[in-house]
């Protein structure tokens, strides 16, 4: 066998084979807690009903029952614990990604992101989604002295931020009309307008507070590090990427960054700033669940759900309050002052009608996704887009041609 050059301390190998039997194990552990609760509670009733003549019995249930679920979560850690290390040891721990080298296996790894993010974290840490940068679909490093795979760089940057779920590629959904022709990107859209286009991905089951932190470093980096001196930066945010962009904004002006003074317009699509209503629904349901100790197992499974996904419960904040009332939100426009800001907002109908009101876009409902813009301004604009569904605000022609609108040169 050839030699195998040893990786340092300092640098994690990404097996992500060897990550999917660790998670395996992880969450066969994990969803063993609610269903051990929940026969625990249904036994307790029972016997409860037949009385202390039960008692034996009880006994004697509680034990084996006891013994069976200890045996299962512990044998579930070993067993996927023991798997990840066989299989990264039979590749020679060296890295691979072969699962997120694709859109399709990159979209699954998304999804597990969105949901169980911040929990994967310590548990199958080679699934966990980095920080990533790409151009036209083209990794970007940002480690030099210059961005590393940019094509002839201008003096405007357009950032754009995915949503829950979603990855770099989500903007090229759509990408390909039923005749096979290319429909272009907003990205390639632009770059015809003379932006530079940057996709950012990243782990979209953490707190919103976190990932927009990491994206202001990243902005600060870029507009650093950039080949020629920055004039504008433009940002594109769909679904959460606006709660992300929201949280970027406060920290790039806490913390004095360049990009803030710079950044010129900024665009949500579909973004709950007063929340998801699916969010909102998941939060009362696990609230509701936990009433009754038969169904507090079930409310558990739901409660597993990521920071990410209930930052979506009412939208960010500087100091998340679940008890503030939705209107109390952090306007990007008071934030970024001197930008033009655009609140996109789509509808599985016509404004008025029934699908419309009670589900939005499927995710998110109007009144949500523009608020906002409600107060109204002259740097302030808002469209809705009827007939439309939520993710497919990540690539529509309508959308298209208004960010080329928007996004014409500053002359001030």
């Amino acid at each position: 066998m050839a030699d195998i050059a040893p990786v340092p301390a300092s640098t994690p190998v990404v097996d992500e084979v060897a990550g999917l039997a660790r998670l395996a194990g992880a969450l066969v552990d994990q969803l063993t807690i609610p269903v051990r609760d929940t026969h625990r509670a249904v036994a307790d009733r029972v016997f409860r009903a037949v009385g202390p003549s039960a008692t034996p019995v009880r006994l004697a249930h509680d034990a084996v029952a006891g013994a069976v679920y200890a045996s299962v979560r512990g044998g579930s850690r070993l067993l996927g614990a023991g798997a990840g290390t066989a299989i990264a040891a039979v590749n020679g721990f060296r890295p691979r990604r072969s699962v997120s080298a694709t859109p399709l296996g990159a979209t699954g790894l998304a999804f597990a992101s969105g949901l169980l993010g911040d929990w994967l974290e310590g548990r199958a840490d080679d699934l966990v989604v980095p920080t990533t940068v790409t151009h036209h679909g083209r990794a970007v490093s940002l480690e030099g002295d210059v961005p590393l795979g940019v094509d002839a760089p201008t003096d405007r940057v357009v950032v754009f931020v995915h949503g829950l779920a979603e990855t770099t590629y989500s903007w090229a959904w759509w990408s390909t009309a039923e005749d096979g022709t290319h429909v272009p990107t907003y990205g390639e859209r632009l770059a015809e307008v003379g932006w530079t286009p940057l996709e950012v991905g990243y782990n979209t089951g953490r707190p919103v507070a976190d990932s927009g932190a990491d994206l202001a470093e990243l902005l600060d980096r870029v507009v650093a590090t950039w080949p020629v001196p920055v004039a504008e930066v433009a940002l594109v945010g769909h679904s959460m990427g606006g709660l992300v962009i929201s949280a970027a904004a406060h920290r790039g002006l806490a913390s004095g960054h360049a990009w803030v003074s710079r950044t010129s317009h900024v665009v949500t699509l579909g973004t709950p700033h007063t929340g998801s209503w699916l969010a909102k629904g998941a939060a009362g349901a696990v609230r509701a669940l936990e009433r009754l100790p038969e169904t507090r197992g079930l409310g558990g499974i739901i409660d597993l759900r990521s920071a990410g996904i209930r930052d979506l419960t009412h939208g960010w904040r500087p100091e998340p309050d679940p008890e503030a009332p939705d209107d109390e939100i952090e306007e990007l426009a008071a934030l970024l002052p001197h930008a033009r800001h655009a609140y996109v907002a789509a509808t599985l109908g016509s404004e008025r009608h029934a699908l419309s009101r009670l589900l939005g876009d499927g995710l998110v409902h109007l009144t949500s996704s523009t608020a906002p813009g409600s107060a109204g301004g002259p740097n302030i604009a808002v469209r809705h887009h009827p007939n439309v569904g939520h993710i497919r605000l990540v690539h529509h022609q309508a959308v298209a041609d208004d960010l080329v609108d928007w996004l014409e040169p500053r002359v001030d």
